[in-house]
């Protein structure tokens, strides 16, 4: 009976993450149009958020190392950089190195 219901509280938590993940995802574009910030970005952001938390399962350990930190602070800054606006780093055409946009 115990394992039963806790079969089925794990498909409720389930459902309501997939629901708080569709909203939360959902409104960050609406908010992004308002705000005048590239969906790019937003989307960048969301799959930053996706990946760490994937990774938490696998690395643990490794989040508590100061180095995995700022190893993975420079990915989630890198990741976003906006290569469509005219202001900020964007990456030159043979991906050698970052210059800056005239």
């Amino acid at each position: 009976m115990q394992r039963e219901r806790g079969r089925i509280l794990d498909a409720f938590y389930l459902l309501c993450a997939a629901v708080l993940v569709c909203v939360l995802g959902g409104r960050a574009f609406p908010l992004a149009h308002i705000y005048k910030v590239n969906p790019l970005l937003v989307l960048y952001g969301l799959i930053s958020v996706g990946f760490f938390a994937g990774a938490r399962e696998d690395y643990r350990k490794q989040f508590r190392s100061p180095r995995f930190n700022v190893f993975a602070c420079c990915w989630v800054v890198i990741d976003n950089i906006d290569t469509e606006s005219d202001e900020g780093l964007n990456l030159d055409v043979d991906g050698v190195g970052f210059v800056r946009r005239q």
